[in-house]
């Protein structure tokens, strides 16, 4: 579990600042699937306790995972692992 909160830590930290210097905008991550996994959980706040547990979201390669933040700071999950742009190729 110490490597998934070192993960956490950094990604976490890396999308927050993100999300503040781009406040009201649009950001897109592309990263690994368990990097996304993690920075998703991270914004449904799955990952604020002191320990871990053993929580993961299944996503595939090149599935798109969406979220909007309210100016209030509400967070939106709109879509988890969405691979229907792949079904043409």
């Amino acid at each position: 579990m110490r490597a998934i909160r070192q993960l956490l830590d950094r990604a976490s930290n890396e999308l927050d600042r993100l999300i503040e210097e781009h406040r009201g905008g649009t950001i897109a991550v592309f990263s690994h699937t368990g990097t996304i996994c993690i920075l998703a959980l991270h914004l449904m706040g799955a990952l604020d306790a002191p320990k871990l547990r053993p929580v993961w979201i299944h996503t595939n390669n090149c599935g798109i995972t969406r979220f909007k933040i309210q100016t209030d700071g509400y967070v939106r999950l709109q879509t988890v692992n969405d691979t229907r742009h792949l079904a043409d190729l």
